[in-house]
């Protein structure tokens, strides 16, 4: 080696610098943990989620909303909505008409735990799991009861005729005991 080779500088190899699409990519672990996320949660929850584990989108500070919704669609992640459709869940218009019930009865069974639902959003909308007893039977004639709001819990008849038959038969039943114990 000459003395003009040793004095030259080592060169010093490097990887190439990131560019900026490159920094700002979530990494993939983060990506995999939302999709695993999404089946469970809803999208407030797992920006707590991820934020509480102190993990990072990118090059922001924290998750938020709008940067988990940029997530799923630049990944093509199912919403929460999708998934539990997918699994065979039913809106409250398709749950309503198979109970015969009005909207508003079916959340307050849904609230109060009677039907079986999954929120999918954040504003506690909910999908329904298809119920297995479907409807309550009238005590006179035997037919489905068809519940509406206006109408009050522990209800007995399927309509105002049968409730008629069975007020009717009870109050002959009460005459003829009324008979009998005049009669002894």
């Amino acid at each position: 080696m000459s003395a003009f080779e040793a004095a030259l500088p080592h060169s010093l190899h490097l990887p190439l610098p990131l560019n900026a699409a490159q920094l700002r990519k979530t990494d993939p672990a983060v990506v995999a943990e939302v999709d695993r996320l999404l089946d469970d949660h809803t999208d407030a929850e797992i920006v707590d989620i991820l934020n509480a584990r102190g993990l990072r989108p990118g090059v922001a500070e924290r998750f938020s909303l709008r940067i988990l919704y940029i997530l799923r669609r630049t990944y093509g992640l199912e919403d929460r909505f999708t998934r539990l459709r997918r699994q065979g869940l039913l809106t409250l218009e398709e749950v309503s008409q198979l109970l015969g019930a009005d909207p508003s009865t079916v959340k307050i069974w849904a609230s109060a735990g009677h039907v079986a639902s999954h929120i999918y959003n954040d504003k506690g909308q909910r999908l329904f799991e298809r119920p297995t007893t479907l409807q309550l039977a009238c005590q006179w004639c035997g037919d489905p009861i068809p519940a509406r709001p206006g109408l009050r819990r522990g209800r007995k008849w399927c309509s105002p005729n049968c409730c008629t038959a069975a007020y009717k038969s009870r109050k002959r039943a009460a005459r003829r005991i009324a008979q009998r114990q005049g009669a002894a």
